[in-house]
């Protein structure tokens, strides 16, 4: 490892945004199948977390973030209903070969745009419902931009509530809160309840189509505080999306 240093003080600080599926037990991805989750940076968040800095950010590299599960990732960048880019993409991730990337040419994120992270897993060995949380045999869904000027937000990302994806596959309200509340721990009883879910074409499928729905996003500052309040929720943008041209590798 090389380190360099100087006594003169660069124009500009880096910054570290996360863009994709928030951390928390909400995220589903169900058993015995393949499952896409997006997580949307929202312009209302980019806005805020910018504030006067009309002119944008620098985004110079990324890295993609899921655990075992993921094979492919890749977060879409989009301004006025148009994808104009790729902020990150590996069509064929591998939890083992995690790397930071460069651009050749820097991507400007302003603040209107919208940045939406796509994690393809596929479940197909397992036979329970994987969450989201720390452990590499829960999941993740992350891309990790390195940029400047550095602004006071590194989270920009969302989720669907449990209380919501547990209504399409059939599972009683109960005493449940509001699907739109904020809550830290979903109940034990709503997971549980997940955990025996018969899982078929119909509910996956159902699961599946609240991604591209209305999702609660959160939008923190760099010390961990709300830029916006815990409630507030985003619907996923229409837009006119890239081809994803994935390459295919030989088979020898």
């Amino acid at each position: 490892m090389r380190l360099w240093y100087t006594p003169t003080l660069r124009q500009h600080d880096v910054g570290v945004l996360f863009a994709g599926e928030t951390n928390v037990m909400d995220q589903v991805i169900p058993p015995g199948t393949t499952f896409v989750t997006h997580g949307l940076c929202s312009g209302q968040c980019l806005r805020r977390g910018m504030g006067d800095l009309t002119k944008g950010i620098h985004v110079f590299a990324y890295v993609l973030h899921a655990h075992l599960l993921g094979r492919k990732i890749q977060t879409r960048h989009i301004r006025n209903g148009v994808q104009i880019g790729w902020l990150g993409k590996d069509s064929h991730y591998d939890f083992n070969y995690q790397q930071t990337r460069s651009f050749s040419e820097e991507r400007v994120v302003l603040p209107t745009d919208d940045i939406i992270t796509e994690c393809h897993y596929d479940s197909s060995a397992r036979k329970n419902v994987t969450h989201g949380a720390l452990s590499a045999l829960d999941e993740m869904c992350f891309a990790i931009l390195f940029y400047y000027p550095r602004v006071n937000m590194s989270w920009c990302t969302s989720h669907v509530p449990l209380r919501l994806q547990a209504d399409v596959v059939g599972i009683p309200a109960g005493d449940d809160k509001s699907v739109w509340q904020y809550q830290k721990k979903p109940r034990p009883a709503l997971l549980s309840a997940l955990g025996r879910v018969t899982w078929n074409a119909t509910t996956i499928a159902s699961l599946q189509q609240l991604q591209m729905g209305r999702q609660r996003v959160s939008c923190e500052s760099a010390d961990g505080h709300r830029l916006i309040e815990a409630s507030f929720t985003a619907e996923y943008p229409v837009f006119t999306a890239l081809n994803d041209n994935d390459r295919k590798c030989p088979v020898h």
